[in-house]
Protein backbone atom coordinates (compact mmCIF):
# COMPACT_ATOMS: atom_id res chain seq x y z
CA UNK A 1 0.00 0.00 0.00
CA UNK A 2 2.73 2.45 0.98
CA UNK A 3 4.70 1.46 -2.11
CA UNK A 4 1.73 2.30 -4.38
CA UNK A 5 1.34 5.67 -2.65
CA UNK A 6 5.03 6.44 -3.16
CA UNK A 7 4.78 5.47 -6.84
CA UNK A 8 1.77 7.77 -7.31
CA UNK A 9 3.59 10.63 -5.59
CA UNK A 10 6.68 10.04 -7.73
CA UNK A 11 4.63 10.13 -10.94
CA UNK A 12 2.86 13.29 -9.80
CA UNK A 13 6.17 14.96 -8.94
CA UNK A 14 7.62 13.95 -12.30
CA UNK A 15 4.56 15.32 -14.14
CA UNK A 16 4.65 18.62 -12.21
CA UNK A 17 8.38 18.99 -12.86
CA UNK A 18 7.86 18.45 -16.59
CA UNK A 19 5.06 21.02 -16.65
CA UNK A 20 7.18 23.54 -14.74
CA UNK A 21 10.09 23.09 -17.16
CA UNK A 22 7.78 23.52 -20.15
CA UNK A 23 6.28 26.68 -18.63
CA UNK A 24 9.76 28.10 -17.94
CA UNK A 25 10.83 27.37 -21.51
CA UNK A 26 7.66 29.01 -22.85
CA UNK A 27 8.37 32.14 -20.78
CA UNK A 28 11.97 32.22 -22.03
CA UNK A 29 10.77 32.04 -25.65
CA UNK A 30 8.25 34.85 -25.06
CA UNK A 31 10.93 37.00 -23.41
CA UNK A 32 13.32 36.42 -26.33
CA UNK A 33 10.62 37.50 -28.79
CA UNK A 34 9.83 40.59 -26.74
CA UNK A 35 13.50 41.60 -26.56
CA UNK A 36 13.91 40.94 -30.28
CA UNK A 37 10.93 43.13 -31.18
CA UNK A 38 12.14 45.95 -28.92
CA UNK A 39 15.65 45.78 -30.41
CA UNK A 40 14.30 45.86 -33.97
CA UNK A 41 12.14 48.86 -33.06
CA UNK A 42 15.22 50.59 -31.63
CA UNK A 43 17.23 49.88 -34.79
CA UNK A 44 14.46 51.25 -37.01
CA UNK A 45 14.30 54.43 -34.92
CA UNK A 46 18.10 54.76 -35.05
CA UNK A 47 18.13 54.28 -38.85
CA UNK A 48 15.41 56.93 -39.22
CA UNK A 49 17.46 59.40 -37.16
CA UNK A 50 20.57 58.73 -39.26
CA UNK A 51 18.54 59.22 -42.44
CA UNK A 52 17.11 62.51 -41.13
CA UNK A 53 20.63 63.75 -40.33
CA UNK A 54 21.84 62.77 -43.79
CA UNK A 55 18.96 64.60 -45.46
CA UNK A 56 19.48 67.68 -43.29
CA UNK A 57 23.21 67.84 -44.03
CA UNK A 58 22.72 67.15 -47.73
CA UNK A 59 24.77 63.95 -47.79
CA UNK A 60 24.48 61.36 -50.59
Amino acid sequence: MANEQLTKQAYLLYFNLGEALWYRNDLRIRLDRLISRAYKRYLRRYDAQIEAIRLATGER
